[in-house]
């Protein structure tokens, strides 16, 4: 079960790639991760990395 306190840890490990010159390789390894640790979908993770709050509050909601 994720919680608000792992998506910003994930959210903050995502602004870090950004920061860093953004690799998609390196976004597919932090989305691989988060899925795979969180038992989530492809599209939930991307929602998490790109902080999209409604979806973020939907993937909370039916935990």
């Amino acid at each position: 079960m994720i919680t608000i306190n792992d998506i910003k840890e994930y959210q903050k490990r995502m602004e870090t790639i950004r920061k860093n010159g953004f690799k998609a390789s390196e976004f597919k390894a932090l989305g691989r991760e988060l899925q795979k640790k969180f038992n989530l979908t492809v599209l939930e993770t991307t929602a998490i990395l790109n902080n999209r709050t409604d979806e973020i509050l939907e993937i909370l909601k039916n935990q």
